[in-house]
């Protein structure tokens, strides 16, 4: 397919229900000063003020999203709410980008440089200084998590962001269970928790 490639980096929340995620992440986007499209922002529709209700509220331009496939880059940010997705823009678009969990200190950090690779610009001062205050507040909150144990339940997108999240705060995720884990989710998963000290304690349940 050909296809005139411009400047945008389309970005896929996947499953996505937490819609002040969705706008963390368009607030990264934008302090990086990316051109970018979100497929699909229900940020606004999800959250309307009260007493100002909108049948369509916000989201995605149809003209952009018939856009997406001239951007030079695409971003999932659920590797296994998008795979047949991801397939498609890799194989018939030719976009680079792949997935990104922004979840926790290091799947930020992951997005971030990501993103400064595909814009070729260097991390704003703006969001190094988020970033301070995260590691800050991280410290803080660390002797009310160190240790403490976890049993968590969700999506396999999800439980990898979250669960490496609670890894970080020294927490113990003893039982995590997904009722709809995919091929390879597991195998991920249990390699995660392995990188704690006290992986004999942690149990992956898949359904």
């Amino acid at each position: 397919m050909e296809v005139n490639k411009n400047e945008k980096i389309n970005i896929i929340p996947g499953f996505e229900t937490y819609i002040g995620s969705i706008r963390s992440v368009k607030s990264i986007v934008e302090a990086m000063g990316a051109e970018y499209t979100m497929l699909g922002d229900h940020s606004d529709q999800w959250d309307m003020p009260a007493g100002e209700y909108s049948m369509f509220q916000g989201g995605t331009a149809i003209a952009d999203a018939k856009d997406c496939k001239n951007s030079k880059a695409t971003i999932s940010l659920q590797k296994y709410a998008t795979v047949k997705t991801m397939k498609m823009v890799t194989k018939r678009w030719k976009h680079t980008g792949g997935t990104s969990n922004p979840v926790g200190i290091k799947g930020t950090d992951e997005f971030v440089m990501k993103l400064a690779e595909l814009t070729g610009d260097e991390v704003p001062q703006k969001l190094k200084t988020e970033r301070g205050r995260l590691v800050d507040a991280m410290q803080d909150s660390y002797p009310y998590m160190h240790a403490k144990k976890f049993a968590i339940w969700g999506d396999p997108d999800f439980l990898i962001g979250m669960v490496s999240f609670l890894l970080e705060m020294g927490s113990i995720p003893t039982h995590v269970l997904c009722h709809n884990a995919p091929r390879g989710w597991e195998d991920e998963m249990r390699a995660l928790l392995d990188t704690s000290p006290r992986a004999e304690e942690c149990h992956v349940w898949e359904g």
